[in-house]
């Protein structure tokens, strides 16, 4: 017996929804380049976050998406990957919760310009300098 699809709406986004590009292969299914859409509200960890697919922000100043469980101890959380290890009693600046994935394969200018990020360069991002 198959299961039937569901039918919903698009999670609403707010004026403080932002894209972040995901960046590796440890979430498996979810692939480098894809995009996750957040609140840009840098919230607290707490229950809401339990068992959820989240961006978060380490106190090494680390961001990654992982689904995130409570520490063993007071104010840490578990960090879990799909093909990695797990990151265990990590102490988070901010989590948010992922209200969306979007699909998208990056084309080489783009790869091009998160390159020279990644690497610390200054260049001038093509699509912003067209828009101004």
């Amino acid at each position: 017996m198959s299961r039937q699809p569901i039918y919903t709406k698009i999670p609403q986004l707010s004026t403080q929804s932002i894209v972040l590009i995901i960046r590796g292969y440890s979430m498996g299914a979810i692939r480098d380049g894809w995009m996750a859409v957040i609140d840009n509200n840098k919230t607290r960890p707490g229950n809401q976050h339990q068992d959820q697919l989240c961006i978060a922000r380490t106190r090494e100043g680390r961001v990654m998406l992982r689904f995130v469980k409570r520490g063993a101890r007071h104010n840490r959380w578990d960090l879990i990957s799909v093909t990695g290890d797990p990151m265990i009693d990590v102490e988070l600046e901010w989590c948010e919760l992922v209200k969306m994935i979007i699909p998208h394969k990056m084309t080489a200018a783009e790869m091009k310009f998160i390159n020279s990020l990644e690497a610390g360069e200054i260049v001038e991002d093509q699509h912003a300098s067209k828009a101004a």
